[in-house]
């Protein structure tokens, strides 16, 4: 979460700035509350619902056991790749940045 909560931080100083706001101290822990914080507190538990929803609810009471112990295996095996892919587009977007300014 934190390169995605960082990117988000500098996404919202930069509306500061281009509307010429002050970013003062109350901002800061406004701000860093809506980017670390939430995530754990509401957006984390809303996809373990949302998983439960899909595997035990749906999978389990619709399609049998032996059905959703596979889509669960796909799921569990695809989580971390999908979690890789952002990581990694993040750090290609930075990469992306530092050579164009290296360039300039």
């Amino acid at each position: 979460m934190g390169k995605i909560a960082d990117s988000f931080l500098n996404w919202i100083k930069n509306k500061y700035i281009k509307k010429g706001l002050e970013w003062n101290r109350s901002d800061d822990i406004t701000w860093k509350f809506w980017a670390y914080v939430f995530p754990f507190l509401i957006l984390i538990p809303l996809l373990f619902w949302a998983l439960k929803k899909l595997i035990i609810d749906y999978l389990l009471a619709k399609k049998g056991f032996n059905t959703m112990v596979a889509y669960a295996i796909i799921i569990l095996i695809l989580r971390p790749m999908i979690m890789d892919f952002f990581v990694k587009l993040m750090t290609f977007k930075e990469e992306v940045k530092k050579s164009n300014e290296v360039k300039i």
